[in-house]
Formats: C-alpha cells, sequence, structure tokens
C-alpha cells in the first residue's frame, strides 16, 4: 500500500506493518517502477531530473531495487 505525501512516497508493508519513505530520487525511481518502465528509461529519467551521471544512476537504482526487493516490496 502506497501513498503519496507531498513530494514524498509513504509505503506500508502489510505484512510487517512497517512503513518506508522514499524522497527525492526514491520517489521518482518508485513511480516510474509503477509504470512499469524499463530500466533504461528508468535511468534516463534520473539522469534528467537530478545532476548524475547514467554510471551513478543505474547504480542508485539497482542498490534501490534491491533493497527494495530484500524487504518484499518489489518483485525483480
Amino acid at each position: 500500500m502506497t501513498r503519496r505525501v507531498e513530494e514524498d512516497v509513504v509505503i506500508l508493508d502489510i505484512t510487517s506493518g512497517r512503513y518506508f519513505a522514499l524522497d527525492g530520487a526514491g520517489a521518482l525511481i518508485w513511480d516510474c517502477l509503477e509504470r512499469d518502465m524499463t530500466r533504461a528509461e528508468l535511468v534516463g529519467a534520473v539522469v534528467a531530473a537530478f545532476d548524475v551521471d547514467r554510471e551513478q544512476a543505474a547504480s542508485d537504482i539497482d542498490e534501490l531495487i534491491a533493497e527494495l526487493a530484500d524487504r518484499g516490496l518489489v518483485e525483480r
């Protein structure tokens, strides 16, 4: 279950009852994931929105998705 709170995304993991908050790039990545964007599209969106190169954006995206998957919030 997710909610938009101003610029942030708040995620409730129903099974554990824990809340997670994503801001900035994390919120953008979550929005892109909900739109089923490809990895290349995700990287492009982050590069366009933030002052970061493609390599760093890709690394950050992979790290966030791995963390969300480890917590059971997304499927790879």
